[in-house]
């Protein structure tokens, strides 16, 4: 448990919360389509040659894919657009993309909705309104965890740019049965830079706490059935429920390990929900 904490710091369900953040003693606001666990996914038969059987249309795509892609979205259409169609370049296509609207005032409901068209993988979902601090993404994060179906759960954010072999890599690591959730660390860079040192070794509480090399939860990826025993994102901080929900996967004492190099680009500038 972090310093600072002790077991009167938690929240309904017994998930402890910041003790440094006031205003914070009543129940969290609700969220539509609240999660209560995550269903078991649908497995579907595998061909080893070409990949899934003889299934197809409608028949593969009510069957859970390998990969759930959890992406909610504000103003800011190109962003939005750049991201998506990184996420078509990746080699692993056995994936589902939830685009959680928050509220959106421009363009940008129109360019998923036209992804989503042209692709069934990606999923739209509305969440909460758009307002001051980070409870609409929060509570849009939380729906998607609710209505994702994949053996791995991922976040994406607006603006991000995975690299085509990030859902490849992701797949690979959790070939380690030891392994929990992994993340692919990096800061904002422009193309061309080069790439900062990559920790190594398991992440604690203390490291979190300290500098938080996960960064953004893009890099983050997570074996699904670890969301019943961690919980959602707490929908009342004003800022940092990723950081509080990491730390609390962390010290629920699930393994959360480096990949051996950066696999998401993140212009600078561009500011994680």
């Amino acid at each position: 448990m972090p310093p600072g904490w002790h077991p009167g710091f938690g929240d309904a369900g017994g998930h402890p919360r910041w003790p440094f953040v006031p205003g914070l003693d009543g129940p969290a606001p609700a969220c539509p389509d609240a999660i209560v666990t995550v269903a078991e996914p649908r497995s579907r038969p595998r061909d080893s040659v070409a990949g899934w059987g003889t299934l197809s249309g409608s028949a593969v795509e009510d069957l859970a894919p390998r990969i759930s892609i959890l992406l909610p979205y504000g103003d800011g259409s190109a962003r939005l657009a750049i991201t998506l169609e990184a996420l078509l370049s990746q080699r692993e296509t056995d994936w589902e993309a939830l685009l959680i609207d928050t509220g959106t005032r421009d363009d940008s409901a129109q360019v998923a909705a036209q992804y989503a068209a042209l692709d069934h993988r990606f999923r739209l979902l509305r969440g909460a309104r758009c307002g001051d601090g980070g409870a609409p993404f929060a509570c849009a994060r939380n729906i998607g965890l609710a209505k994702a179906r994949g053996e791995i759960m991922t976040f994406c954010e607006p603006g991000a740019l995975w690299m085509p072999d990030k859902l490849d890599r992701i797949t690979a690591a959790f070939t380690d049965v030891t392994l929990d959730a992994c993340y692919a660390p990096g800061g904002e860079v422009e193309a061309g830079d080069t790439p900062a040192p990559q920790p190594s070794g398991d992440l604690t509480v203390a490291r979190l706490m300290a500098d938080n090399p996960v960064q953004r939860l893009s890099n983050l990826a997570l074996r699904s059935e670890l969301v019943n025993a961690v919980g959602t994102f707490d929908t009342r901080l004003p800022h940092g429920d990723d950081l509080e929900w990491l730390v609390r996967l962390v010290g629920e004492g699930y393994r959360l390990a480096p990949l051996d190099r950066q696999l998401v680009l993140s212009p600078q500038g561009c500011a994680a929900p």
